[in-house]
């Protein structure tokens, strides 16, 4: 009888371990319960309170037809601001992949290793609305919004309304660095095209080059539907604006003579009204002031067929034209000059009429 009891109280004890330990076969998977109160599926040996290990999709959530008030996985924090959801990386990657309000902050973050959220395997990247795609990122890393088909590093919308951003770094644009087209693209040949509207394909492109000047060309309007092949010389021949890194102005050119000219324009301008600052020539009213006898200015004037202090043309010429406002202010000298002699005639005959009465 004792023997009898000291069997059952050893098969007992036997039991009570083995329950301490259960597993559940199912197919080819199993749930494993560890004396921890962990949980594991896929594994045998869990080490957090569910572990889940697979090949296959681990978890796959689905909300029935008809309910609206559920997300399909709800995750809730505590108050001390732990991360809702940690992905951790396998053997390439280590450290927080992935977390979402951390310290009561909404936030997609990164820990001790590069975040990156996208494709791999040559996909495109994609983000949109209502089934469409809004935001697209090529495997080449151009982006594309509005056009699912960018035709440089950054473009926005299609058709004549694009606005392009790219490279135009190559000996056949100056030495250009980047450009932004609109209605114009760059293409990897080195050729630029310009999309149309069945009547109207015309385009216009700023860039710039490696000695820091921004040039700003266009593309004529031919009337075709859209314009193909346009060769770099081709942009390059119809800049019509120049801003050199020196901040001078150039239009309908390219180069300078003379870079002191903060505006040099290749041919003619019209404006409405032009101020130049101007000293004024009162110093010829002035006391003290010695005009020229007319004798001498006669002299002068015979000899080198110009007045005195005035440019002569071939001076203007080879000068590139004269300064306005000095010129300007010779003119003005001048003309008080000719007034003084005016005077001083007048005087003269008022004194032989005097004498002759």
């Amino acid at each position: 009888m004792n023997i009898s009891k000291h069997i059952s109280f050893f098969l007992t004890l036997i039991l009570i371990s083995k329950l301490s330990l259960a597993q559940f076969s199912t197919g080819s998977g199993n749930i494993t319960q560890v004396t921890t109160g962990n949980v594991g599926i896929g594994t045998p040996s869990p080490t957090t309170n569910l572990d889940v290990q697979a090949a296959n999709p681990i978890i796959r959530a689905k909300i029935n037809s008809g309910v609206t008030s559920y997300a399909a996985v709800y995750v809730e924090s505590n108050t001390s601001g732990v991360n809702l959801i940690q992905l951790m990386g396998g053997q390439a990657m280590t450290g927080t992949l992935f977390g979402v309000n951390r310290a009561g902050a909404a936030q997609i973050y990164c820990n001790n290793s590069p975040l990156m959220i996208g494709t791999g395997h040559g996909y495109d990247f994609t983000l949109g609305t209502n089934a469409t795609a809004n935001i697209t990122i090529k495997n080449g890393g151009n982006v594309g919004i509005g056009t699912t088909t960018p035709e440089g590093n950054l473009q926005v919308g299609t058709g004549i309304a694009k606005l392009v951003f790219g490279a135009a770094t190559a000996s056949t644009m100056g030495y250009g660095t980047g450009y932004l087209g609109f209605n114009a693209s760059r293409q990897t040949a080195g050729t630029w095209t310009a999309a149309g509207d069945g009547a109207h394909n015309g385009g216009s492109i700023i860039y710039g080059n490696v000695n820091g000047d921004l040039l700003f060309s266009s593309i004529g309007n031919t009337g075709a539907s859209t314009q193909s092949g346009i060769t770099d010389a081709t942009i390059v021949s119809n800049v019509k604006v120049m801003i050199t890194s020196a901040g001078n102005l150039l239009i309908n050119k390219t180069s300078q003579t003379n870079s002191s000219y903060r505006l040099d324009v290749n041919g003619m301008v019209r404006v409405n009204e032009i101020r130049v600052n101007l000293t004024g020539a009162d110093f010829v009213f002035g006391r003290g002031y010695k005009l020229m006898p007319l004798k001498d200015l006669e002299f002068y004037i015979s000899q080198n067929n110009h007045l005195p202090e005035i440019a002569s043309a071939k001076e203007m010429e080879t000068n590139e034209g004269v300064a306005i406002g000095e010129m300007q202010t010779k003119l003005l000298q001048k003309i008080e000059e000719l007034t003084l002699y005016i005077i001083e005639q007048n005087k003269r005959i008022e004194a032989l009429e005097k004498a002759s009465q």
